[in-house]
C-alpha cells in the first residue's frame, strides 16, 4: 500500500488545524465531558442562588438629568477648553462622571451619611468617608438613555425615603460639581492669562526700548524715509551719470573725426557736435541769408554792379569767417570733451557715495527690522491677550449649568427584586457557555487522535479496525474478549478486523500479520492475542509468536510463567519449532512465547534464525500473528517489518500524540515497510458521533439477538 505522506515536512505540515470544524465531532466531545458541563455550570449557578435568595429586598428611586445643548457665548470668542457635550463620547462621560468620588464626596457631607441611622441599617461602626463613598456607588446604576441626551441615576435602597434623596442629592451635587469644576477651570485660565499679560507687557516695553536706543545712536528717526530718498537720489543721479557719459562718448567720437578730417573744412562743419555750436550756428545762418541777398540782387543787376559786387564781397567775408571757425573746430570739441568728461566723473563719484550711503543705510535696516518686527509681534500678542483676558473676564458671570434635572426622583411606592428564574437562567447559560469554551480549548490542546475519521485525515491510512474500551483481563493481562464475551462490541471489532486484512491480496500474501505500535501502553498485544483468537474461531490454524523480547506478555496471558521456552531457545538453536510450539484453550490457536531474556533481543532477531522460523511456522499454520514491540521504543520492529505481509499500527484513542504516530509512519515509510493500516483503541463505547460504531448502543449485538442465547458464551477447550 502506498502510503500517502512521503517525508516528515509533509508530516509536520499534516495538522488537525488543516481540517475543517466538524460540528459532530465537537458534540461526541461535549458528550464525553458531560461531567466538567454539570460541574462548571453548577459552579456559576449555586453562587448565583443564593445572591438571589439572600439579596435585600429594596426600593429604586430615579432622577432624570438632561444634557443641555451648548449655547453662542455673548462674547465672540471661543472657550479656553473649548468641548462640545453632544458628542457620544462626552455623554459617556459625564454618565461614568455621576459615580465621581468627589460627587459622592459632596453627597456624604452635604446630607449627613455618616450620621443617618437610615444610611446604612443595621451598622453600629463609624465608617470613613470612603467607606461610605464606597458603599454609596453600589448603590447607584446610571444609564444614557439610547438617541437621547437624557441620563437616568438610580438609587436602590432599603429605605423608600432614603433612596428618593440619595437620588435628588446625586443629581443636585453632580450639577454642582461640575459648576464647581467649569468655574475652576475659568478661573485657572483667567489667571494664566494675567500672568502671561505681565510677562508679554514687559517684553513689549523692552522691545520699544531697544527700538528706541537703536534710533537714538544712529541718529534717526525713520529708516523707511531715509530709504525713499536716498532711493530717489540714486535715480536722479544715475539718469544725469547716464546722459553725461552719453555725451562724453560723442564728442570723443567727434574729436577723432576732426583731427582725421584736417584739411576738409566743409566735411568737418557737418559734424553734429561743430553744428550745435552756436558761433558756427549764427555765421551759417547768416551766410545763407546773405547767399539768399546775392541771388536775389543777380536777378536784378549784372555781376559787375557795384550792389552786386558789394554783397558778393559781404558773402565771402562770411564763408572765410565760417572757414576760421572750422580750422578752430579741434579745439572746441576738446574744450567741449574735456568738460563732458569732467562732468561724467564728477556725476559718478557722486553716485558711487550716494550707493554707499544706501548699502549703510540697508546695513542699518536690517537690525532697525528686527528690533521692529519684533515691537509688532509682540504688541499683537499682547493685545490678543488682554482680549482674551477681558472677554475671560466678561464671561465668568455668563457661566450657565449644562445639565440639569428634567424629573427629580418620587418617592418609590413597591420593592423592587431580582427576578430568580432571570438570574439562574442567566447563571446556566454563563455556565454552559464557560464550559464549552473551556472544552473548546481542551479540543484545540489535545494533540491525541479521538476519531476514525481524524486518523484517516492525518495519517492517509486506512482504519482497519476500532476497538471500544475494553475491560481488563484477570491480573492485569489482555483480556481474551474474543472467546470471553463473543457478543459484546469489542468481539464484533476483532471480526471486522479479520473481515478486512482478509480481503486484501491473494492467500499467500495475508499469512503473517504483525502487530506494532509507537509508544508502550498501546494495546497491540490486546489486539495480537485477540485478532490470533478471531483468526482461529474462523477455522484457520493460527499461531501467535510473542516477538517482544523485551517485555513479553503473550506467555502470562495464558497462565505460562516467565521464562517459559519459546523464540529465543530457537533462535539460540537449542529447540525445534515443534517443540515450542503450545497449545491453548482455543481450537486452532497455538502459540510461542518470547522465552528466556536474552542480553541482545536486537542482534538476535537480526540473524537468519528468525526468518527460517517465520518460514517454518508458514509452512505449519494458516495465519501467523506477531506481537512486536513499539516503533518509537526500540529498533528490534524494523527487522520483523519486511518478514510480515500485513502490518497493523496500533494508537489508543485519546491518548497517544499525533507527533509519535506520525513519527513511527514516516520511519515505517523510510524502511520501505509503510503500515498496511491503523488499528484504534479504546474507542469509548458512547452511542455517538464520529465514532466507528456510532450507529450501535452499547451491547447491542447481543441485545436484538445477533449473537444470542444460542451462542455459545465460552469457546470449548481445546483438548
Amino acid at each position: 500500500m502506498k502510503l500517502r505522506l512521503s517525508n516528515e515536512r509533509e508530516i509536520a505540515e499534516m495538522t488537525e488545524v488543516d481540517r475543517p470544524l466538524d460540528v459532530q465531532e465537537f458534540l461526541q466531545t461535549l458528550i464525553e465531558k458531560w461531567w466538567l458541563i454539570v460541574l462548571v455550570t453548577c459552579a456559576v449557578t449555586l453562587p448565583a442562588f443564593w445572591w438571589v435568595r439572600n439579596v435585600p429586598v429594596g426600593y429604586q428611586a430615579r432622577a432624570v438629568l438632561q444634557v443641555e445643548q451648548e449655547e453662542q457665548r455673548l462674547v465672540g470668542i471661543e472657550e479656553v477648553s473649548r468641548q462640545d457635550l453632544r458628542t457620544g463620547e462626552m455623554l459617556n462621560t459625564i454618565v461614568q462622571n455621576v459615580k465621581n468620588t468627589k460627587v459622592l464626596g459632596r453627597v456624604v457631607r452635604n446630607i449627613g451619611l455618616a450620621t443617618n441611622s437610615f444610611f446604612l441599617p443595621g451598622n453600629t461602626n463609624v465608617l470613613s468617608e470612603a467607606k461610605l463613598v464606597n458603599a454609596l456607588a453600589g448603590m447607584i446604576v446610571t444609564k444614557l438613555r439610547p438617541e437621547t441626551r437624557l441620563v437616568d441615576i438610580t438609587v436602590t435602597h432599603p429605605n423608600a425615603e432614603m433612596a428618593q434623596k440619595l437620588a435628588n442629592a446625586v443629581a443636585q451635587e453632580f450639577i454642582l460639581e461640575s459648576l464647581d469644576q467649569r468655574f475652576s477651570n475659568t478661573k485657572a485660565a483667567n489667571e494664566l492669562l494675567y500672568a502671561e499679560a505681565g510677562k508679554l507687557k514687559q517684553k513689549v516695553e523692552m522691545s520699544e526700548r531697544n527700538l528706541q536706543a537703536y534710533k537714538e545712536s544712529n541718529k534717526t528717526v525713520s529708516l523707511e524715509d531715509r530709504q525713499n530718498i536716498i532711493v530717489e537720489k540714486l535715480k536722479g543721479l544715475n539718469q544725469k551719470y547716464t546722459s553725461a557719459k552719453a555725451d562724453r562718448i560723442q564728442m570723443e567720437a567727434d574729436l577723432k573725426l576732426i583731427q582725421s578730417l584736417t584739411n576738409q573744412p566743409e566735411a568737418i562743419l557737418t559734424l553734429p557736435s561743430i553744428l550745435q555750436d552756436p558761433a558756427v550756428m549764427e555765421t551759417r545762418r547768416r551766410v545763407v541769408e546773405q547767399e539768399a541777398q546775392v541771388a536775389t540782387l543777380l536777378l536784378r543787376y549784372k555781376p559787375n554792379y557795384p550792389k552786386m559786387l558789394q554783397a558778393q564781397r559781404q558773402l565771402d567775408d562770411l564763408k572765410d569767417a565760417l572757414r576760421s571757425l572750422a580750422s578752430k573746430a579741434p579745439k572746441l570739441v576738446q574744450s567741449a570733451y574735456d568738460g563732458a568728461l569732467a562732468r561724467e566723473n564728477n556725476l559718478e563719484a557722486a553716485l558711487k557715495e550716494v550707493q554707499m550711503e544706501s548699502l549703510d543705510l540697508d546695513r542699518k535696516g536690517i537690525e532697525y527690522n528686527v528690533l521692529m518686527r519684533e515691537v509688532q509681534s509682540d504688541l499683537a500678542l499682547y493685545d490678543s491677550v488682554l482680549k482674551r483676558l477681558k472677554e475671560t473676564d466678561l464671561s465668568k458671570g455668563l457661566e450657565k449649568a449644562s445639565i440639569a434635572v428634567v424629573e427629580p426622583a418620587m418617592l418609590p411606592g413597591a420593592t423592587v427584586k431580582w427576578s430568580l428564574l432571570l438570574v439562574i437562567g442567566g447563571a446556566v447559560v454563563t455556565g454552559l457557555l464557560m464550559s464549552l469554551c473551556m472544552i473548546y480549548l481542551m479540543s484545540l490542546f489535545d494533540s491525541s487522535i479521538r476519531t476514525v475519521d481524524q486518523a484517516e485525515f492525518v495519517l492517509g491510512l486506512p482504519v482497519l479496525a476500532a476497538i471500544p474500551v475494553a475491560k481488563k483481563g484477570r491480573n492485569g493481562t489482555p483480556a481474551h474478549i474474543v472467546a470471553d464475551d463473543p457478543g459484546s462490541i469489542c468481539s464484533e471489532a476483532f471480526r471486522t478486523l479479520r473481515t478486512t486484512t482478509g480481503i486484501l491480496g491473494h492467500e499467500e500474501g495475508k499469512r503473517i500479520t504483525l502487530f506494532t505500535s509507537a509508544d508502550p501502553n498501546e494495546g497491540k498485544t490486546f489486539f495480537s492475542l485477540n485478532h490470533a483468537i478471531c483468526q482461529a474461531q474462523g477455522g484457520k490454524l493460527t499461531l501467535l509468536i510473542d516477538l517482544d523480547l523485551r517485555r513479553p506478555s503473550v506467555g502470562e496471558s495464558f497462565s505460562h510463567p516467565p521464562g517459559t521456552p519459546g523464540v529465543t531457545n530457537y533462535l539460540l538453536g537449542k529447540e525445534s519449532l515443534s517443540t515450542l510450539v503450545l497449545k491453548t484453550p482455543y481450537p486452532n490457536l497455538y502459540i510461542l512465547t518470547a522465552g528466556p531474556k536474552v542480553a541482545n533481543p536486537a542482534e538476535e532477531l537480526g540473524g537468519d534464525a528468525i526468518k527460517q522460523l517465520l518460514l517454518e511456522a508458514s509452512n505449519q499454520f494458516d495465519r501467523i500473528v506477531i506481537d512486536t514491540p513499539p516503533i518509537n521504543a526500540v529498533s528490534d520492529t524494523f527487522i520483523l517489518l519486511p518478514l510480515a505481509q500485513i502490518i497493523c499500527l496500533v494508537v489508543r484513542a485519546g491518548k497517544t500524540p499525533k507527533h509519535a504516530i506520525m513519527r513511527a509512519v514516516e520511519l515505517m515509510a523510510r524502511a520501505n515497510v509503510p503500515p498496511t493500516g491503523i488499528v484504534l483503541n479504546f474507542l469509548p463505547q458512547h452511542s455517538g458521533y464520529r465514532y466507528y460504531y456510532h450507529y450501535t448502543p452499547r451491547n447491542g449485538y447481543k441485545s436484538i439477538g445477533v449473537y444470542g442465547n444460542d451462542y455459545p458464551a465460552k469457546i470449548p477447550l481445546n483438548t
